[in-house]
């Protein structure tokens, strides 16, 4: 979880982090409007986001996760010639940004993500590309992937279902990976 890594993320589970009760005590402290933290359950409903694209937009090409996995430099060159970007220029795509995990040193990543007083002496002294460079080698660095235990990824995936089954229609792509624990980009630890 980037919120766990980052910091932000104060229940160090993920099972309590999505239990209904907890999710609806942030909503209310959100006063209804639920920003990314904590809101890992509603982040995941897709259909009525895609469903919304859809109805809003004439010209729409979707992208899975899944293809990225298969073959990034296919869908990057996909998406560069939907937006009219020179195919000529070829992306580094072996590097990932913005992983996901856990900190091995919780307290350097804290320090990166919080605003604290010697962060607001160094921005005068370090250009922003190097700072930016700087953090994401930390992260890079500083996190480990946790997988996703067996009894959540399936519990979930029951919670998700019908969700599935009609964004599957929507975008008339088979998603039934996503029903099986057979994501292509995603482990099972039993």
């Amino acid at each position: 979880m980037v919120y766990q890594r980052d910091g932000k993320e104060p229940i160090e589970d993920f099972k309590e982090a999505i239990k209904p009760e907890v999710y609806n005590k942030r909503l209310e402290d959100n006063k209804g409007f639920p920003v990314g933290l904590g809101d890992y359950i509603g982040l995941g409903m897709y259909y009525e986001q895609v469903d919304a694209y859809l109805r809003e937009f004439q010209d729409v090409k979707i992208f899975l996760y899944d293809d990225l996995c298969r073959d990034t430099l296919k869908v990057v060159r996909e998406i560069y010639s939907f937006l009219g970007v020179s195919e000529g220029f070829t992306p580094d795509v072996k590097k990932r940004y913005n992983t996901s995990g856990e900190s091995k040193v919780k307290l350097l990543n804290t320090f990166v993500t919080h605003n604290y007083i010697m962060k607001y002496f160094l921005k005068s002294l370090v250009p922003f590309k190097m700072r930016d460079k700087i953090k994401h080698t930390i992260f890079e660095k500083n996190t480990q992937r946790k997988e996703m235990p067996g009894d959540i990824r399936r519990e979930l995936i029951k919670f998700y279902e019908d969700e599935i089954i009609k964004l599957q229609k929507l975008v008339k792509r088979d998603l039934s990976s996503w029903l099986n624990c057979e994501h292509p980009c995603l482990g099972i630890d039993e």
